[in-house]
């Protein structure tokens, strides 16, 4: 029972510290610059922000991997196949983080190439850029809908074991299925809009808050081998 009110604290400072980059990174140093029309001049003239913002996405995507490794021993207990998908998704989640984030240190060679040459060749260097422009806007989204599938194991593997109340694992689901619609909607360009990112991101502190107080409990008797 200590064990897991230990880890579940350390998986409570983890979704916190994930949850805290996450507003950092996509709203104040990277979504700005990259998502901006004029991003050939402006992720050169911010690339210490943009490589900052390259460096704290993968500190992410490690701490979420690492979360994943401690609640294997604890899920794996109530369901062996699940968790070891679980494992196996947020690997698949960070190997997308790596190239999402890979596709916007290109767009940080690009926009240097763009601001040396000059008006010369601008227009050659804008045709590029559209295109660049629209692989990270769908390696973005992509990101988006397969970092959403480990969530979805973790909530219901969380309902199932009991180990956190009921209520906060269904919030979660519904969460993570509303973040799935905005993804697929937007993917179609038809974007219902970034409100239903909410949710996840309520859930996600509470349950933080929730883990670093009460840690997880100790597994139900009842829960399925």
């Amino acid at each position: 029972m200590n064990s897991n009110i230990s880890s579940g604290r350390t998986v409570g400072v983890i979704l916190l510290l994930t949850f805290i980059l996450g507003v950092l990174i996509n709203q104040f140093l990277q979504g700005p610059i990259i998502f901006s029309e004029d991003f050939l001049n402006k992720v050169a003239a911010n690339s210490n922000q943009v490589i900052l913002s390259v460096l704290l996405v993968l500190t992410s995507s490690i701490l979420a991997l690492v979360m994943a490794v401690i609640l294997l021993p604890i899920f794996k207990q109530s369901n062996y196949s699940l968790a070891f998908l679980y494992l196996a998704f947020s690997v698949i989640s960070f190997a997308t983080y790596l190239i999402d984030n890979t596709v916007i240190l290109t767009m940080l060679g690009l926009s240097k190439e763009y601001v040396a040459a000059g008006a010369s060749e601008a227009g050659y260097f804008e045709s590029i850029g559209a295109v660049f422009y629209q692989a990270r806007w769908w390696t973005h989204y992509m990101t988006l809908l397969i970092s959403s599938l480990p969530f979805f194991l973790f909530y219901y593997l969380f309902y199932q074991t009991k180990l956190i109340p009921r209520f906060v694992s269904i919030w979660g689901l519904l969460a993570v299925l509303l973040l799935l619609v905005e993804v697929l909607f937007s993917m179609y360009g038809q974007s219902l809009g970034m409100i239903l990112f909410l949710p996840m991101g309520l859930v996600q502190i509470f349950l933080a808050i929730w883990l670093i107080i009460k840690g997880l409990k100790s597994p139900a008797r009842d829960s399925v081998a």
